[in-house]
């Protein structure tokens, strides 16, 4: 299923000036690995770690859930709170 993934501008460098992509991917694992494979300059980012919000919802998700039909995602810097 396609999701529309939102990427804030610093990222568009890693994915030829895109920061609105269309994925097909069912789960946020597959999500993180298919944009991982299309633009490697992703990977630091990934694994530096990172938030996601799911449809305007700051989540925590299991990786493996299924992610909404159509679902829209940001993907964030690490939020911290205290």
């Amino acid at each position: 299923m396609a999701v529309k993934v939102h990427l804030w501008e610093s990222l568009a460098r890693f994915t030829d000036n895109k920061t609105e992509l269309t994925i097909d991917a069912d789960t946020v694992d597959e999500l993180i690995y298919i944009l991982s494979c299309d633009y490697p300059g992703l990977i630091e980012f990934f694994k530096s770690g990172f938030s996601i919000a799911i449809n305007d919802e700051i989540s925590n998700p299991d990786f493996n859930d299924l992610l909404p039909e159509n679902a829209e995602i940001f993907l964030l810097q690490k939020l911290k709170g205290g």
